[in-house]
């Protein structure tokens, strides 16, 4: 999952209620495990100013699989 966002303003990524930390804008879940479902929300802030997107992710099948949006 990649956000792109103008200068200015604070990313966050936060998976079933928990913020987690991520590197960069984009978030990337490799080889993802039925832990790694579940409602990540992205969140920017930028003064008193927020726009927030959730996203609900299902992992199927009892294989590994590759996730990357």
């Amino acid at each position: 999952m990649k956000v792109n966002k103008s200068e200015g303003g604070e990313l966050f990524w936060i998976h079933n209620g928990n913020l987690i930390q991520v590197s960069q804008d984009k978030l990337e879940i490799s080889y993802a495990t039925a832990e790694q479902g579940g409602l990540y929300e992205v969140m920017l802030k930028k003064g008193g100013c927020q726009v927030r997107k959730v996203i609900d992710v299902q992992v199927q099948g009892k294989y590994r699989q590759k996730l990357t949006s």
